[in-house]
C-alpha cells in the first residue's frame, strides 16, 4: 500500500495497482457523514453485489421509444465475473482498513482481452473503455456509486460514440442503475452524503441470504449493439402459464403505446396543414339599397 496525492486537499490510500484495476481509500467530501467503517465483509457478498448491477438506457427520445416498442431494451450487466471477482477481496481488504471518514474508490481500463463474460462470450467492451465508482458502507446499506461507464454507442457502429452523448466524458448521462435481486435493494431514502448522483444502496445482509440467481442478462459490452436474432431451439421448454400472461401484457402495453403515439402524430399532423392553410377571403357586403323617394 503506498499514500498518493491527487490534490492539495485529498490523499488516496492505494490498496491495488496494477493493469487490470485499481482500487483505494480516499477521504469521504462530506465531513458529517461518518461510515460504518472499519468493517469486516465477505468478498462473495461484495463480488455478488457488482455482479448484480445492472445499467439501462434512459434516453427519453422518439427513436429509442420506437426501438423499445419494436425491441424491449434490457438492463446489462455494469461488470463482468472476472471484474467482480478480481475487485471484490481488494474492496473487502480496503473496507477492513478504511476509517469511517473514508471511502474506497475502483477503476478498471477494459483491454478488450484481459476479462470475459462468461455469460456472452465477448469481450467486455472496446479497449479504452473505463468503469470506476466509490462505494461505502453505513449500518447495514452498502451504497455505491459508478463515477464512469463506457460511452453509449450508436448500433450502427459499435465502435462509435452516439453523437447525442459524445460531449458525456463520464458516460453517465442517459443510463440509470438497478440491481438484481431487486429485493435487496433498497429505496432512495436511506441514501445519505452525495444524492445528485446515480447511486445504488444495498441491504448486504440481506443479500447474503437470498439465493443466487444464474445471471441471463447480457454483458455490458453488449448495452448499445443490437443482438443478433438467435433461432428458437425445436426442444425449448414451454412457456408457463404466468410466463404468457407477461408476455401478453407487455405486447398489449406496447400495442397501446403504439396506437397512442400514431393519435399523437396524426394529431400533429392535422394541426400543421390548417396552419399551411390559405385564409378565405371575406365576401364583401353589398350596398344597401336607398329608400324611395
Amino acid at each position: 500500500m503506498t499514500w498518493g496525492c491527487t490534490s492539495s486537499t485529498q490523499q488516496k490510500l492505494t490498496i491495488h495497482d496494477s493493469p487490470d484495476g485499481t482500487v483505494y481509500l480516499e477521504r469521504i467530501p462530506n465531513d458529517s457523514l461518518q461510515a460504518t467503517h472499519p468493517i469486516t465483509l465477505d468478498s462473495g457478498t461484495i463480488a455478488r453485489t457488482l455482479r448484480g448491477i445492472r445499467v439501462r438506457d434512459s434516453r427519453k427520445t422518439i427513436q429509442t421509444f420506437l426501438s423499445s416498442v419494436f425491441s424491449p431494451s434490457t438492463p446489462v450487466r455494469a461488470f463482468s465475473d472476472e471484474e467482480a471477482d478480481f475487485l471484490a477481496p481488494f474492496i473487502a481488504s480496503a473496507f477492513a482498513k478504511a476509517t469511517p471518514d473514508q471511502r474506497v474508490g475502483f477503476r478498471i481500463t477494459r483491454t478488450g482481452t484481459s476479462f470475459q463474460f462468461q455469460n456472452a462470450g465477448t469481450a467486455t467492451g472496446s479497449p479504452g473503455d473505463t468503469v470506476s465508482g466509490i462505494l461505502f458502507v453505513y449500518g447495514r446499506s452498502l451504497q455505491l456509486t459508478l463515477t464512469r461507464l463506457p460511452p453509449i454507442r450508436d448500433q450502427a457502429a459499435a465502435n462509435t460514440p452516439s453523437r447525442e452523448y459524445a460531449s458525456d466524458a463520464t458516460g453517465l448521462s442517459g443510463r440509470e442503475l438497478v440491481f438484481v435481486p431487486k429485493e435487496a435493494q433498497r429505496p432512495d431514502t436511506f441514501r445519505v452524503g452525495e444524492t445528485d448522483t446515480p447511486a445504488l444502496v444495498i441491504d448486504y445482509e440481506l443479500l447474503a441470504k437470498l439465493p443466487d440467481q444464474p445471471a441471463t442478462v447480457p454483458s455490458a459490452a453488449q448495452a448499445d449493439t443490437p443482438a443478433p436474432a438467435a433461432a428458437t431451439p425445436t426442444g425449448a421448454a414451454p412457456l408457463t402459464p404466468s410466463e404468457l400472461e407477461s408476455l401478453k401484457e407487455s405486447i398489449a402495453k406496447k400495442d397501446a403505446e403504439v396506437e397512442a403515439l400514431k393519435k399523437e402524430m396524426e394529431t400533429i399532423k392535422k394541426q400543421m396543414n390548417e396552419q399551411q392553410k390559405p385564409a378565405s377571403p371575406r365576401p364583401k357586403s353589398k350596398p344597401s339599397a336607398k329608400p324611395a323617394q
